[in-house]
This record gives C-alpha cells, structure tokens and sequence, in this order.
C-alpha cells in the first residue's frame, strides 16, 4: 500500500513539472515575435509551443499547461509576447488570443489522445481545430478594438501562412520523433 501511495505521489510530482515545464516552453517561445506596424497583435512562437504541447502531453496537462502560463503573466512575469510584463493583456486586443491558446491545447491533445497509436491524420486534424478556434476566439476579442470591418485584415489574413506553417513544423517534428521511439 504504501509504495503505491508513494508511485502516485511521484507521478503527480512528475505530471506538476511537466505542466510547469511546458509553461515555461510556451513563456520563451513567446519572446520570439514580431510587430507587425499594421495590427496590435504580433506574430509570435508561443502557438507553435502550445501546439507541440496539447499534441505531446495531451488535452488535460496541455490545458493546464496554457492555464499555468497565463496565471505567470497575470502575476507580472514577463511571459508575454516580447517578454512583455503585462497583467492586463489578457484584456487588451491581444486577450482572445491568449484565451483561445487554452482551446487550441485542449483539443489538440483531445485529438491527439483519439488513437492507440500514433496517426498523422489526428494530430494534423487536431491542430486545423486547434488553430482555427483560437483565432476565432482571437479574432472575436480583436473586433473590440479595431472594428469588425477591419478585424479580418488585421487579425486573421495576416496569420494564416504562419499558422500554416507552425502546423507542419509540429506535424514533421513529431512524426519523426515517433518513428525514431
């Protein structure tokens, strides 16, 4: 009895630091970003890290993963775009955006966690959904700042190819990774 109270102990302990580990993967992928002089929102590399982790931890650690991330940014850490120190960014035109990373890890994950095995499909099927409710949700919270006239040139167009991109970048690294295992 007690060893098996101690292996679920060391399992939550482990669980614990791969949330925090993978908050802390999101907060330095999001020092990586670029302002675009058109539009309040950056393009950044914190999405790839939310997609990378709601594929490998799956949808209950990826989404806790995300909510760690955004608790850090709320307290004053500098985890945001840019290493920005912004509490309230999750109120300003950034905001959906940041929000809807808590779906897009959820989901990935809940596809990702569909198979026994590993399946591109899935995983590619799970990051389209993923993606595209996060920018919904972003691009929801944007027409609040720039009008709903402007908020698809400023807050979508801009993004797919990068989006895109991340997908790929995800899809390749983690068939790989599973062939090499």
């Amino acid at each position: 009895m007690f060893s098996q109270t101690a292996a679920i102990q060391r399992s939550h302990a482990f669980s614990a630091i791969q949330i925090l580990g993978a908050s802390l993967f999101i907060a330095l992928s999001a020092h990586i970003s670029v302002y675009l002089p058109f539009t309040p929102v950056p393009l950044t590399g914190h999405t790839l890290a939310v997609l990378m982790i709601g594929a490998t931890l799956g949808s209950r650690k990826g989404l806790l993963s995300v909510l760690t991330y955004i608790c850090e940014g709320m307290i004053g850490l500098p985890v945001f775009a840019g290493g920005a120190i912004s509490p309230l960014a999750i109120i300003g035109p950034t905001g959906g955006y940041i929000a809807g990373m808590l779906a897009q890890a959820y989901i990935v994950g809940w596809f990702t966690e569909r198979k026994e095995a590993f399946s591109l499909s899935n995983l590619i099927s799970g990051c389209l959904v993923g993606v595209t409710v996060q920018m919904t949700m972003g691009v929801l919270w944007l027409a609040h700042f720039v009008g709903i006239n402007n908020v698809l040139a400023l807050g979508l167009v801009p993004f797919i190819p990068g989006e895109m991109i991340k997908i790929a970048i995800v899809s390749v690294c983690l068939s790989r990774s599973n062939k090499n295992a």
